[in-house]
């Protein structure tokens, strides 16, 4: 009996002993379930953290792309404006050539057309000089100056007919067109008849200075004679001030309709302009 109940102290110390274990093991078991499950929480915290930055990523990727798109498109039309420029400055390079070969021919003709000139006034003085000594003879002979005198016509760009009319030499100011054609005996020409209007159309071949200006902040036209203006040939919407100009001084172009080809200009350009005696 007594060994049994030994037997059974002994047991139940082993179980007490195994129970305590056990306790032990199941303690540290929950700590390390508690561990885990914080470390758990942290994850998801980290993953719900990393869910959002990866959105913030994503709308970042896609705004700069959006951004890169635009700029591309930038830089695409950048280039075809860059093409465009050098496409230009070609073309006025070719234009400036051709420009400086043009001036280059054109004062070769003016000194031509110079010659030209004082041949055709040498001619004229020696035609006038004929006339005269040609007065005093019979009516039939002086029939032979007006053909002769006739001869006088429209050459090189500079004089014409028995009328006096004559062209200067080389564009110039208005006023030193005037001053051009008043050394010479002459003044810038009046045209005040439509027949006298065609006739001048009729032979120039360029824009041309006549006598006609407006009085500075008057609005009067006046002839260099001092009369007033009673019949122009304005050129359609003119006479305009264009771009709100000092255009004072007048200018006929044989390019426009004979009858409508007066055009207001500023006093400073260069202009030939028609001398009448």
């Amino acid at each position: 009996m007594k060994n049994n109940f030994n037997s059974l102290s002994q047991k139940k110390l082993e179980l007490e002993t195994r129970v305590n274990d056990l306790s032990a093991e199941k303690s540290q078991l929950q700590r390390s379930v508690d561990a885990l499950n914080q470390k758990k929480l942290e994850l998801e915290t980290r993953v719900n953290d990393l869910s959002v930055k990866k959105l913030e990523l994503e709308t970042r990727v896609n705004d700069l792309s959006a951004e890169k798109s635009q700029l591309q498109g930038s830089f695409d039309a950048l280039n075809q404006k860059k093409l465009e420029l050098e496409t230009r400055v070609n073309d006025l390079s070719v234009e400036k050539g051709q420009r400086e070969v043009l001036q280059r021919s054109e004062k070769g003709q003016r000194e031509v057309l110079q010659r030209s000139f004082d041949a055709l006034n040498q001619k004229k003085l020696e035609l006038e000089t004929r006339v005269t000594s040609w007065s005093e003879e019979p009516k039939k002979e002086k029939s032979k100056q007006g053909i002769l005198l006739e001869q006088v016509v429209f050459l090189s760009g500079f004089l014409w007919g028995p009328d006096g009319l004559f062209m200067s030499s080389e564009p110039m100011s208005w006023s030193d067109s005037r001053h051009y054609c008043r050394d010479r005996g002459a003044d810038l020409v009046i045209i005040n008849t439509e027949e006298k209007q065609r006739r001048i159309t009729s032979f120039i071949k360029e824009r041309v200075w006549i006598g006609l200006y407006e009085i500075e902040n008057e609005g009067i036209m006046k002839w260099v004679d001092d009369s007033p203006l009673t019949q122009g040939f304005w050129a359609d919407g003119e006479p305009n001030n264009y771009r709100g100009e000092d255009e004072d001084c007048i200018e006929l172009n044989p390019k426009k309709h004979t009858l409508n080809n007066w055009n207001d200009l500023r006093c400073s350009e260069k202009k030939k302009g028609i001398c009448e005696k």
